[in-house]
Parts: C-alpha cells; structure tokens; sequence
C-alpha cells in the first residue's frame, strides 16, 4: 500500500474523532492489520522513560502481556519467540518504543525503507493523539496539587445546581508558611498535604480553586460533607474553613460566595451556612462556641 494512500486514510480517521488515545488505538488496529494481515498478530507499545504510555496488541491479553517491558528487554524476548519480529520505533523526543510482529515468518510484505516510513507516520499520528491527551489533562489539572482546576470545578457546581439534588460544598484555605529548613516543597507542602489526603479518599472530588484553597464538593447526606470539614481541622488545625448547602445557590455567584465569606474568617475558624448536625469532635465544638451564635468566627 502507498504511503499516500496510508496518510490519506488516517486523515479521514482523524476528521470522524477528536485527537485522543482512543484515535490512537484505531490507526493502531489500522497498522496491525496492515503489517501482520487478516490475523493482525501485531503489539505496539511506547514508553516515556520506564513508564507505558500508549499500549497496543491484537494478542489474547495474557500474550501480549509478554510484550509489556523496557525498551532494552525487547531483543531478547525476541530470541524467546524467535517467530516474532521487531521494529524499534524513531526517537520523538518524549516518546519512544517499539512494534513487534508474531508469528510472521513470512514478513509484512513491505521492504524495509517501505516499513520504517510506515512506522515513523503512524508513531507521529499516536504521538499527536497522545500529546493532546496531555494538554487537555495539564489545562483542567492543577500542577502543584494535582486535583482539577477551577474549570472543572465550575463545571462540577453547575451540573450540581441544576440537578437541584442535594449538594454540599466545603471550602478550604491553607496559610502558606516559609518553614525551616528552607526546601523546594516547602511554600507548597501544606496545600500538598491537604491534596494528597483527598486524593486517597474513594468518592470525592476536591479541587484548587486558588492559590491557598481547595473546594470539595459532596452530595449525600448533610453529615457528610461536616465529617470532611472535621477531618480537615484534625489534619491541618490552621486551616479556615467554610461549608455552605448549594441547593439554593445561583452558579454565577458560588465563587463571589467564598470570597465573601473566605474574607471573614480568621486562620483556624470555620463558618457553617447550613443546617448540619451538631459536630462531634470537642476542638471542634469549642470553635464554634467562640462565634456569635450563627455559626462563624
């Protein structure tokens, strides 16, 4: 098959489906069935560093798990099964890898030079796939925190709101302390900390809406989003802290909302803008008995 007629086809590919890993593994099944024939015994894999990024094969799941291994490892498998096949793909810079041909004594059917430039414009066309995977997950993920940004957390409020479910949003806000010893982590680790403990927690989502605070969104029961806020205070005593019911909130106002109240709390206070049940930990019931009676500090 022409080179021409390849590029032609992948572009109509790309014109039926966004750039993307699933884009990626479609020219991916493209190539296996072009290299290995009707059986498309065919495994692609590229790396970053030691890390698999991008993932392909036509073999039964537990063969072509064989072929999920360092770029060094791929020549002597390859003397393992000395039926296969491979082509270590063209350095791109950030990805690299390899494709590997199965039971193809016979070969592809393609000279050599016809192989490797085949190989260089599908490994171009997955790497574009992959890349704007990339830059799609950097622009609505925070770098520093790892959680999603305040673009997905607008997003998240909206369909909330508009579902009129219940719906609970707890707001925190880290002092960022210069610590010695001085460290590259150091103005950071607090919100860090914070992060990392949302991270393992199984069914919520928190985010980075500012430089100093991270939003949870919870759904549920009341008590529910107040066990989070506890928690938070047992973690990180310092941190202020609000926690607001969304029912009857407009989503044009949410983030007017936290300011406001944000600017009203000193380190360490809470405010509870919801009818939740009374807080069970004693640090937590002394706090609130230093406030004005409605709940804030």
């Amino acid at each position: 098959m022409q080179i021409t007629s390849i590029i032609k086809k992948l572009k109509e590919l790309a014109q039926k489906s966004p750039a993307g890993e699933e884009l990626a593994m479609e020219a991916a099944a493209m190539l296996s069935l072009l290299m290995a024939g009707q059986d498309g015994r065919c495994t692609i894999h590229l790396l970053r560093g030691d890390i698999t990024v991008f993932f392909y094969s036509s073999l039964p799941d537990d063969e072509a798990g064989f072929w999920r291994c360092p770029l060094p490892a791929v020549e002597e498998r390859c003397r393992i099964r000395n039926d296969s096949r491979a082509f270590v793909l063209s350095d791109m810079g950030k990805y690299e890898g390899f494709l590997i041909l199965e039971g193809c004594q016979g070969g592809s059917g393609l000279a050599s030079e016809d192989t490797e430039n085949l190989l260089w414009i599908f490994q171009l066309f997955w790497c574009t796939c992959l890349l704007a995977d990339e830059s799609e997950k950097n622009f609505f993920t925070d770098p520093v925190t790892e959680l999603p940004g305040i673009a997905v957390f607008k997003q998240a409020v909206s369909r909330i709101i508009a579902s009129r479910q219940e719906g609970y949003l707890v707001v925190a806000r880290v002092p960022v302390y210069l610590e010695r010893p001085y460290s590259e982590n150091s103005m950071d680790c607090r919100l860090q900390e914070l992060a990392g403990y949302f991270r393992e927690k199984e069914g919520i989502t928190a985010y980075r809406i500012a430089a100093d605070m991270i939003a949870v969104l919870t759904d549920g029961e009341k008590g529910t989003a107040l066990d989070h806020m506890q928690k938070i205070m047992l973690l990180l005593p310092e941190t202020s802290l609000f926690l607001t019911s969304l029912v009857h909130m407009e989503k044009e106002k949410v983030l007017t909302k936290i300011q406001e109240e944000m600017g009203k709390l000193g380190e360490g206070s809470t405010g509870i803008e919801t009818s939740c049940p009374g807080p069970r930990l004693p640090i937590f019931i002394k706090d609130r008995n230093k406030g004005d009676g409605n709940g804030k500090n």
